[in-house]
């Protein structure tokens, strides 16, 4: 997917084109400010004692909220190097905690999750939504997990912003095509779906390479009616690796299940 622009005005038919742009995406910014945006008096006023990564904090009372909708690339642990743009996430998230001012959650309809951490939407004293500012400035991936799904739109136009002009992690290559996938752990991949098998519990989709994708058919109804097969797509999420067993029994070693609608993309006319 190729981006950029060369800010140049050679006559003025493309300067009131490029003016014409930029109405646009300052509509788009006021659109996605709107969407992000909580009054703070509905909110869980905080008080936040440390930041342990770009989108994990715990509070006073020890309680550690991991940010909903939000991840950010894994800090190094155990002798392992971070993730590029890791510590740069880490640290912005510092940076708006230390700035003083309130801080407030607004906690998921799934309040925990399996380490028992809350789930929350993080604000600052106006009411702008905080995982919104890292991703507009490139520092992590959106990500959806319903039932925690209330700010999705707000993200994914956050996303695009930082994608569109190149910031952060934006600025390399964090896509990986399907054939390259190794190892399990967060991932945005893209493919071409070749394969496509319905059983009572899920719709199959095979990648080419060792990716599978599946999606719940209780939750279809959601999703829209697409044919699958031959679609180029970019997907995000959490793969697993099955292991090498799996593989030899002819299966796709490793599997992303995917929960919401934004998390796959339909390509049109993406390089591959």
């Amino acid at each position: 997917m190729r981006r950029g622009m060369h800010l140049a005005w050679p006559d003025a038919k493309k300067a009131l084109q490029w003016g014409a742009f930029f109405v646009v995406w300052a509509m788009v910014a006021s659109v996605q400010a709107e969407l992000c945006r909580q009054q703070p008096d509905t909110l869980l006023e905080v008080k936040v004692s440390r930041v342990v990564d770009g989108d994990t904090l715990q509070l006073q009372d020890a309680t550690r909220v991991r940010l909903i909708g939000l991840d950010t690339p894994e800090i190094g642990r155990d002798g392992k190097p971070s993730q590029p743009w890791a510590q740069a996430a880490k640290r912005r998230l510092q940076s708006l905690v230390d700035g003083g001012e309130q801080f407030y959650l607004l906690p998921g309809e799934q309040a925990r999750d399996r380490y028992g951490r809350l789930l929350a939407h993080a604000f600052d004293a106006q009411g702008d939504n905080i995982e919104a500012r890292l991703l507009q400035e490139g520092l992590g991936f959106a990500v959806f997990m319903p039932p925690n799904a209330t700010l999705a739109d707000c993200h994914m136009h956050a996303e695009q912003r930082a994608r569109s002009e190149r910031l952060g992690l934006w600025s390399g290559s964090p896509v990986r095509q399907a054939r390259q996938v190794d190892a399990g752990g967060f991932a945005l991949v893209r493919g071409r779906i070749n394969k496509v098998e319905r059983t009572r519990d899920w719709l199959w989709l095979e990648l080419d390479g060792p990716l599978v994708l599946r999606i719940a058919t209780a939750e279809l109804a959601s999703w829209p009616a697409l044919q699958w097969h031959g679609l180029d797509v970019e997907v995000r999420g959490w793969v697993i690796d099955r292991g090498a067993n799996v593989a030899r029994k002819g299966r796709k070693r490793y599997m992303l299940t995917l929960t919401h609608p934004l998390m796959l993309e339909v390509l049109m006319g993406a390089d591959q």
